[in-house]
């Protein structure tokens, strides 16, 4: 999986995805993974053990609601506060 300010790339051995951040329904954590729901029964769900430690899964996170907020036209804060 490789995300940037567009959009994210799904690919594995069977399909390629790619969904615009606008597409995604919401951007989740959890104790153990990220969640990025394109609906609300279709997550991609990132482990936390893909990342090297829990700094970069919390950079990661951040960096998705940061994308996701700009493509919904929301401010970061205004997230953190719903």
């Amino acid at each position: 999986m490789c995300f940037s300010l567009q959009g994210i790339h799904n690919d594995t051995n069977l399909s390629n995805a790619y969904v615009s951040w606008v597409g995604v329904e919401s951007v989740e954590r959890g104790d153990s993974s990220i969640y990025i729901y394109l609906t609300g029964m279709m997550a991609w769900i990132v482990p936390k053990r893909a990342f090297a430690d829990e700094a970069a899964f919390e950079r990661f996170y951040e960096k998705c609601l940061e994308y996701w907020n700009a493509a919904k036209g929301r401010e970061p804060a205004a997230e953190a506060a719903a």
